[in-house]
């Protein structure tokens, strides 16, 4: 039931969604309570989740593992004034979550990326000048990366087939990301478009970015060749 309602919600079915955070939702706010033992906040902490798995649904491969979202960061304070640096971890099979150590930075509204060693790369969310935290569930620690100013707080982060990550706020400029040695690349011809929603990797290399128009008639793409960088 849920594979179908989030395959639905990935090919931009609102209604979907809303199905998806209505069965879910009561789950997300107990544990929000539990973190934060206060219900605006954790409202508020919802919320934000919520806005999150709209705008990454779409970069997620397996349907099946809608459930199993490494939580992190969010607002805290009155009505959202602070970035969280907290994490948690979330174990399907075993309906438990499991505290894991802080990122550097707080963060709001970051985007996530699975690297191909199955480490997990977090970025933006707390100002125009983006680092990166890695963490790496093998040995539960986090390594940060260089800093990289785009311009922009919120960005959207995707895989390229060379192992490395584009990170782009769709202001025209972005970076890329070399895991292996945490060091950035600028890129000054990158997509420009508002709200980007969702950034996809194509068979041939490319990436396909589609953005959100804030009169809902039309949704904005472009393509990205990386290899026009090199």
């Amino acid at each position: 039931m849920d594979r179908d309602l989030v395959e639905q919600a990935q090919r931009g079915d609102r209604e979907a969604f809303a199905i998806l955070a209505r069965t879910h939702g009561d789950r997300l706010m107990s544990i929000a309570q539990r973190i934060l033992r206060d219900v605006g906040r954790a409202e508020d902490a919802v919320q934000q989740t919520l806005v999150i798995a709209w705008r990454e649904l779409p970069s997620l491969r397996d349907p099946d593992r809608f459930d199993a979202w490494l939580v992190m960061g969010g607002f805290a304070g009155e009505r959202g004034t602070s970035q969280q640096m907290t994490v948690e971890i979330y174990d399907p099979a075993a309906n438990t979550w499991t505290a894991a150590p802080d990122m550097h930075e707080g963060r709001v509204f970051a985007s996530t990326t699975t690297l191909p060693d199955g480490r997990i790369l977090i970025v933006g969310g707390h100002g125009p000048v983006v680092d990166g935290d890695i963490y790496d569930p093998s040995t539960g620690t986090w390594t940060s990366t260089d800093a990289r100013n785009v311009g922009a707080e919120y960005v959207v982060s995707v895989l390229l087939a060379d192992g490395t990550v584009f990170v782009t706020a769709g202001n025209g400029v972005g970076a890329i990301l070399d895991p292996a040695t945490r060091s950035w690349s600028p890129v000054d011809d990158g997509p420009a478009m508002p709200a980007i929603r969702s950034a996809t990797a194509l068979e041939d290399g490319r990436v396909l970015f589609v953005g959100l128009d804030v009169t809902q008639t039309a949704s904005p793409a472009e393509l990205f060749d990386p290899a026009a960088l090199r």
